[in-house]
């Protein structure tokens, strides 16, 4: 069997916050991302113009995980205010303005968060439904992204960070099942009824109730239960 794993977009939340870009001649409501892994920062040259922001145009060389320089004649650098929810305003210079910026969507179901999570529940997320972000801050105005205060789970969960600009919600939304985090049930019984209590064991976690029909599924869950006596502990699936 060929077995593929994959991660989306979907599955990862990104430092998605909302804010207001300010120019010369307007205001544009819109959703920053914030990229500890750039090196500078960019706004898509549709915001940069509707807001009325303009500078110097320059050929700049980006480079990507292809090490590939790609040479866009079109980058302006411009001058803009960035507001966040808190109504707090900062000054972004020397800001690149490119065309199709093409950011990933990102979506933030608060209530289901906060419900799937419950180190989430008093984090005042902000619900997002598929929006694109239009500016991307990265390492040159690295004092909007730096975490002030981290809300975290167990492995594999999201935590929440407290950044300047407001909560942001970074990480892995889909659980993902760890075995190190499996319920355990202690008991104890007779030896004579260990075979008893194992045949319980299997009828209960039965492939039928898992919908599981494939050798490899049941190789994962007769691995996953682990039986020893005295005293008697068995290691289970959460179902």
């Amino acid at each position: 069997m060929n077995l593929q794993c994959k991660a989306s977009t979907e599955d990862i939340n990104l430092g998605v916050i909302p804010v207001t870009v300010i120019g010369p001649t307007g205001e544009y409501k819109t959703f920053a991302l914030l990229d500890s892994g750039a090196k500078n920062t960019f706004v898509d040259a549709t915001v940069a113009a509707e807001v009325g922001a303009k500078g110097p145009r320059k050929s700049m060389r980006v480079l990507g995980f292809s090490e590939k320089a790609n040479v866009n004649n079109y980058a302006q650098r411009v001058k803009i205010k960035i507001r966040d929810p808190s109504r707090d305003t900062y000054n972004l210079s020397n800001v690149v303005s490119k065309k199709n910026l093409r950011l990933p969507t990102q979506t933030v179901d608060c209530k289901e968060l906060r419900e799937k999570f419950l180190h989430l529940e008093d984090v005042p997320l902000y619900p997002m439904q598929n929006v694109v972000p239009t500016i991307l801050i990265g390492q040159d105005n690295f004092e909007l992204m730096a975490h002030r205060r981290i809300i975290e789970g167990r492995q594999g969960e999201p935590a929440a960070t407290l950044t300047r600009l407001g909560w942001v919600v970074e990480g892995r939304v889909t659980p993902v099942f760890d075995p190190n985090n499996a319920s355990v049930v202690m008991f104890q019984t007779e030896d004579d009824q260990a075979e008893d209590v194992n045949a319980l064991m299997k009828e209960y976690w039965n492939m039928d109730t898992w919908g599981i029909a494939n050798e490899w599924g049941k190789s994962i869950l007769s691995v996953s239960i682990l039986v020893t006596w005295t005293p008697h502990q068995c290691l289970l699936l959460p179902k």
